[in-house]
């Protein structure tokens, strides 16, 4: 809610902006710097006011310590597949689930924004690492939540996570 009136506004000035600022010049420049600030961040805008209201921590991290962390996610895919006797097949850091219908779940890393997504015949989604989990940027849902939820409908097949 917060971070989406700080934009409303950001677009209000843009639009306005000789207006505002004549009229409202302190709270114009506080928000066209939070607007730069959140611009300038790795953080999805729409998790961007729980990270800075200490809801859900983002973590900082760099690109091996996202690729470690990848790792130890596909591995833990992989042995949970091999026991709900799902196929599935690994190239590189993707992983990709196979099913008897045709179907295919794709779990793949996105380096430069340090983000797991997974791609379903119900849509694309995208999750980021708050310190303990993988955490939707569109709601509070997580990965494994969803992975569990696709497989379900999807390829009608029961994964334990």
């Amino acid at each position: 809610m917060f971070i989406d009136n700080v934009l409303l506004l950001s677009r209000k000035l843009a639009s306005n902006s000789a207006q505002y600022k004549q009229r409202f010049p302190q709270i114009t420049a506080a928000v066209l710097k939070l607007t730069a600030a959140i611009d300038s961040t790795r953080i999805p805008a729409n998790r961007f006011s729980a990270f800075i209201s200490g809801e859900t921590p983002m973590t900082d991290m760099n690109d091996s310590e996202f690729r470690e962390l990848i790792e130890q996610k596909i591995s833990q895919l992989e042995d949970r597949l091999e026991d709900a006797d799902i196929d599935y097949d690994v190239s590189g850091s993707i992983l990709t689930v196979e099913f008897d219908n045709g179907t295919q779940i794709i779990v793949s890393p996105q380096i430069s924004g340090h983000e797991l997504w997974l791609a379903a015949t119900s849509g694309g989604f995208h999750y980021a690492w708050n310190g303990e989990d993988w955490i939707s940027t569109r709601d509070e849902g997580t990965f494994d939540q969803k992975l569990i939820e696709c497989c379900s409908s999807q390829g009608e097949s029961y994964l334990e996570i």
